[in-house]
């Protein structure tokens, strides 16, 4: 239990005991140095008091015993010598002559823990002549020195290893209650993880007032940085909140543009990606911020590498009714790069601006103009052919007249007068079509613009073994309508079924039939007229019977259809404020159903 009580304390206060090691050391550190010096005094002392010890013994003793060797008494040696060997820490005497050779020792010499003074034996005879007797050696033994330095160092040891766990302890206590404590307090408030501690002041939990010391002055410090924290994170915020602000109104700019708007990079890497653009790729601009333009729009036919030239060299290009196929349909752009540069920065921004539309109606300009051509040919053509068919025509009655009705010539000149007549009813038909297109709505029988638009087809349709199924009755409200613009439609269907029934029999067959029915219908409370053509030809799929009314969408081979009859049929009907409907099932039938409102003005019924 005490070792992870230690454990824990350190963890929780490490600062106070690195001080606590720190002090440790130091102390130990001066322990010793004070206890080494205070031994090596003590040491020296002893060894002092000894040499001073032997120093009395030569003077107080020296002249005897040089007396003693000089009259070669013996026992006044040994009892000199005794008399040295009972003072303390003496251990061992000898006397040597001048040839070096023991006069006279007592005790046992030892070579380890002595000290070993030697000093001559000199003697002054009667008459003043002094003699070299030898030399006297006193050993002492210094045990007992090494002993009492042994214990002076135990017990210092002790007594200061003692003081300075105690001096340590209490430092440590100081450290921890004055100091580690507060810092941990304040460690604590300053590392929570939700900002809003930053509401509350720290303070701190003490039991005196202090004078702004160093504490305090860390204390206020930190408030005051607590202070602009929320300044700053307040104005943060709000700069954040104008900075989401203004990139969302920017984004919602960029999104709500019909425009496709593509941020690049100046290696191509994507930017910014509106929704637009997204529509067009099927690309999220999650996924395609950061990848290659060029791989996004690889799959398109947009004039790529003259978009990277222009990305790279920092160039503007503009291209115009790029056609792209999406969903089987043909759309067409212009695109046109903006070079982009901004800071160290350089980059381009990819516009792309949906022109179907726009290509529309000057498809439908050009086809407008043609039809007009076409018409003033065809008015030409009528009015050159209209005068010799009435002069055939004239003559043949004159024939007609001359002759009886049984005759061959006047069954000839009856025929001629028959052909006559169609021709004359085809020019006649060649002359409405040729008529403006832009003349107002006026009430129309839908028989007459029906019967007009067959004139102009009928033949071809016979001799290609169709055969026409007419249901039309004689009396049916009258319609407000631009009859050549009817017609214009009429034909287009006629043309498209004839088309589609060629394609499914090239040669005679009983099922080739083209059905045309007239019906008032009721729809929505109001009554229209609904034409119904319908043939047993190839039929439309399914998955593209919805994209027929598309600008440029067809399912004839390329070079004969442009796309276009359907879609400005189902302009001019809608513009009558009628419907256009097509159903079909392919390989079996198509059904084109058009209803047109009565004439308001004119509630009457044709017959």
């Amino acid at each position: 239990m005490v070792p992870l009580g230690i454990l824990r304390y350190k963890k929780e206060n490490p600062l106070a005991c690195r001080v606590l090691f720190y002090v440790l050391v130091f102390s130990s550190c001066v322990t010793l140095a004070a206890t080494a010096w205070q031994l090596y005094i003590n040491f020296k002392k002893d060894l002092d008091y000894i040499e001073k010890r032997i120093s009395q013994i030569k003077e107080g003793y020296g002249q005897g015993l040089s007396l003693g060797v000089w009259d070669l008494d013996t026992k006044q040696i040994h009892t000199l010598l005794g008399g040295i060997i009972e003072l303390p820490d003496i251990q061992y005497l000898e006397i040597r002559d001048t040839a070096d050779e023991i006069v006279a020792f007592l005790g046992t010499p030892k070579e380890q823990k002595v000290m070993i003074r030697a000093y001559p034996l000199d003697f002054i005879d009667s008459q003043g002549i002094p003699h070299h007797l030898g030399k006297f050696a006193i050993t002492a033994s210094l045990v007992s020195v090494y002993q009492r330095l042994n214990e002076t160092v135990f017990q210092i040891l002790i007594s200061q290893t003692i003081k300075t766990f105690l001096v340590s302890g209490f430092i440590l206590l100081v450290i921890r209650h004055f100091i580690t404590r507060h810092l941990s307090a304040i460690a604590q408030y300053m590392s929570q993880e939700k900002l809003g501690y930053l509401e509350t002041p720290i303070q701190l939990s003490r039991t005196f007032e202090s004078n702004k010391d160093e504490l305090e002055l860390v204390v206020c410090a930190i408030n005051r940085m607590r202070k602009g924290l929320i300044q700053y994170i307040s104005e943060r915020d709000l700069t954040e909140e104008k900075l989401n602000n203004t990139r969302n109104y920017i984004d919602g700019i960029i999104n709500s543009m019909p425009s496709i708007l593509v941020g690049v990079c100046s290696k191509g890497r994507v930017t910014q990606w509106n929704d637009g653009a997204q529509t067009l790729t099927g690309v999220s601009k999650r996924e395609a911020l950061g990848r290659s333009v060029y791989t996004l729009l690889a799959n398109s036919d947009m004039p790529m590498e003259s978009i990277k030239s222009a990305i790279i060299g920092q160039q503007f290009l503009k291209k115009t009714n790029i056609s792209l196929s999406k969903e089987g349909q043909v759309v067409f752009y212009d695109i046109a790069i903006y070079p982009l540069s901004f800071s160290d920065q350089r980059g381009a921004v990819i516009r792309m601006d949906n022109v179907t539309e726009r290509v529309k109606i000057e498809e439908i300009m050009i086809h407008n103009e043609k039809m007009h051509s076409v018409g003033m040919l065809a008015a030409g053509v009528a009015h050159e052919i209209n005068n010799p068919t009435n002069s055939v025509i004239n003559l043949a009655q004159i024939i007609m007249n001359d002759n009886t009705k049984e005759s061959q010539e006047y069954d000839i000149a009856r025929r001629i007068t028959k052909e006559g007549e169609r021709i004359a009813r085809i020019v006649s038909s060649l002359l409405s079509f040729s008529r403006n297109a832009r003349e107002e709505k006026k009430s129309a029988r839908v028989q007459d613009i029906l019967v007009e638009a067959l004139a102009l087809t009928e033949a071809q349709i016979c001799k290609e073994g169709t055969k026409l199924v007419y249901d039309i009755p004689n009396r049916l409200p009258l319609i407000r309508a631009n009859a050549q613009q009817i017609q214009q439609v009429f034909l287009n269907i006629i043309n498209n079924s004839q088309f589609a029934l060629n394609k499914k029999y090239p040669g005679f067959h009983p099922d080739k039939i083209l059905e045309i029915q007239c019906r008032e219908h009721l729809i929505h409370g109001k009554q229209f007229l609904r034409i119904v053509i319908k043939d047993h030809g190839t039929g439309i799929a399914q998955n593209i019977l919805a994209k027929v009314n598309s600008p440029f969408f067809t399912t004839k081979p390329p070079g004969i259809g442009t796309g276009l009859g359907l879609s400005i049929s189902c302009g001019i009907i809608e513009s009558h404020r009628g419907f256009f409907n097509i159903e079909s099932h392919e390989n079996n039938y198509t059904r084109v159903t058009i209803d047109l409102p009565y004439d308001p003005n004119n509630p009457k019924r044709s017959s």
